[in-house]
């Protein structure tokens, strides 16, 4: 997309900086509250319907660093959190879902193996 609406309801916000002091005004009445920002309360917050509509400002150039900022500050927030030991599982399960978080496992191996035979009906395969 670029910087023109090309449809659709106008832009709620005309300028990039406009749109940063409102989500910093979120931030600070988050850190107000000692609760944790979300994607949801700041699109709330900017005066969207739904999550997705400040997430597709990513689209327009002149907002995709303020948006993908915000949405990093929230994860950073999360991450934070985690030690906090404040329902670290429902942390968790946004980390995963929204931020594509993945519990992982990593399995060295070591030695060799060796190959005694070979089964007579995998020979001409």
């Amino acid at each position: 997309m670029s910087g023109k609406n090309k449809g659709g309801a106008p832009l709620k916000y005309k300028t990039p900086e406009e749109m940063q002091d409102k989500i910093e005004e979120y931030f600070q009445q988050c850190s107000d509250k000692e609760v944790c920002p979300g994607v949801a309360g700041m699109s709330y917050y900017l005066g969207f319907a739904d999550r997705s509509s400040v997430t597709n400002y990513k689209n327009y150039p002149k907002f995709s660093h303020t948006i993908k900022r915000g949405l990093f500050f929230v994860e950073v927030c999360l991450e934070e959190w985690l030690s906090s030991g404040k329902n670290i599982a429902g942390i968790i399960f946004n980390l995963k879902n929204n931020y594509g978080w993945v519990d992982k496992q990593e399995v060295e191996q070591s030695g060799t193996v060796k190959v005694i035979g070979v089964v007579e009906e995998w020979k001409d395969e």
